[in-house]
């Protein structure tokens, strides 16, 4: 009774371009086993200080993102810095981010360029940056963050936005 949406896009349905950009991912999705947590590691320490480095793919909305995490601790301090490598079909943009995690304040900040409407051929580029605090007390912990347009893992907004969240930790 009527013509439906087909939602699904079937490898049929791909031009031979297409295909091997859904093969490359594939391939680049590997990147996510250089990870020494995934083997029970935790990278190298000495002398009270400890360094882990890990790397990861992820799609994006305009193509995918290769990222360098690396976690850095010494007996007081600790950081956590991400270089970002964002790339669409045109080119590749970079972006870093800093978090100090493990005090009662932990400031956060990152900074980039992206294409510059978040689309896959677009070969302008727009810089961006987000902003955050978060604030423990005990297990219970409050996050403020805002940024400005571009694609940040794990945030649903593409233009500006700023959030609030409220939590409690269970460890």
């Amino acid at each position: 009774s009527g013509v439906g949406i087909r939602r699904y896009v079937r490898e049929s349905d791909l031009t031979p371009e297409e295909k091997s950009y859904l093969r490359r991912q594939g391939r680049l999705a590997a990147i996510n086993l250089l990870d020494p947590n995934l083997y029970g590691g935790y990278g190298l320490t000495s002398h009270g200080r400890a360094i882990n480095v890990a790397a990861s793919h992820t799609l994006t909305p305009f193509g995918y993102a290769i990222d360098v995490n690396t976690f850095l601790r010494d007996r007081d301090h600790r950081a956590f810095v991400v270089l970002h490598l964002y790339r669409n079909h045109e080119r590749t943009f970079p972006g870093i981010e800093l978090e100090l995690p493990g005090a009662r304040i932990t400031p956060r900040l990152a900074l980039w360029s992206q294409p510059s409407n978040q689309r896959f051929r677009d070969s302008a580029g727009r810089f961006g940056a987000l902003a955050g605090v978060q604030v423990r007390r005990g297990r219970w912990y409050a996050e403020l963050d805002a940024k400005s347009a571009g694609w940040v893992a794990a945030n649903v907004h593409l233009d500006r936005s700023a959030s609030a969240r409220l939590g409690f930790a269970l460890r």
